[in-house]
């Protein structure tokens, strides 16, 4: 009985190295959100930007999250949204940007705005975003803007 259970654990070990061994799957997308609130108070907002407090999620905060992510998947994520809320609104958006680049070195990264406040971007975000390769995505709402 106890060589039989020897062979049971010597199963179970390689089953367990066979796992370690094995390569993840690749997440295909996932959220980094970097605060609740937002410039609009569009109705039926799925994040409830409009009814949030104002709160930013400290650097300290995020860096921890995209270290974690990136450890378990092996920086392996196709692709992440970074939004909230609004964004463009977060005073620590350069170093969030170059911190999801750190983690994340071959992933698409997406900045998702609603744009109102691109226009009042410093020439410093344009060229974080132009460093960092990241892809923003202008969310389009029923308002009075020129998009293009």
């Amino acid at each position: 009985q106890s060589e039989s259970n020897l062979q049971k654990n010597q199963i179970v070990q390689i089953e367990k190295n066979t796992i370690k061994q094995m390569q993840q799957p690749i997440l295909e997308y996932f959220v980094l959100n970097i605060l609740d609130h937002c410039n609009l108070c569009c109705k039926g907002c799925d994040h409830f930007a409009a009814i949030a407090e104002e709160r930013f999620v400290s650097l300290e905060h995020i860096e921890k999250d995209l270290a974690r992510m990136s450890e378990l998947m092996n920086q392996q994520v196709a692709r992440i949204g970074i939004m909230g809320g609004e964004p463009l609104l977060h005073p620590e958006l350069l170093q969030i940007l170059a911190l999801a680049r750190e983690y994340f070195p071959n992933t698409l990264l997406q900045l998702v705005t609603n744009g109102l406040l691109l226009m009042n971007q410093s020439e410093e975000f344009w060229q974080t975003c132009k460093e960092h390769n990241i892809v923003i995505v202008n969310t389009k709402y029923p308002i009075n803007l020129d998009y293009d």
